[in-house]
């Protein structure tokens, strides 16, 4: 996933929990399932997600995942060559 989609894909989460109080629970709780079920986006098994909440006192700085360094597989670049989604990458196994 090229880092203007994962932008784009953050910033629809983002706003939604700030709208959806429930979703924001749920998304702080267990950001897998909430994601499948409120927004369709599909999390493969082998990838982690952790949500934190940034306070006045507490703030986050995040490294991003440097693409260059990530090996596709066979169908996830076939996937990219037609212009599927990021909720389509990975439909070997899992979709994201």
């Amino acid at each position: 996933m090229s880092n203007d989609i994962r932008s784009q894909v953050t910033n629809i989460i983002v706003e939604k929990a700030k709208n959806d109080a429930t979703f924001k629970a749920n998304l702080l709780v267990d950001a897998t399932s909430t994601l499948k079920n409120s927004l369709n986006i599909v999390i493969p098994s082998n990838v982690d997600i952790t949500v934190l909440e940034e306070t006045p006192t507490n703030l986050y700085l995040v490294l991003p995942i440097d693409f260059d360094d990530v090996e596709l597989s066979e169908q996830d670049e076939k996937n990219i060559a037609a212009g599927d989604s990021p909720t389509q990458l990975g439909a070997a196994d899992d979709a994201f």
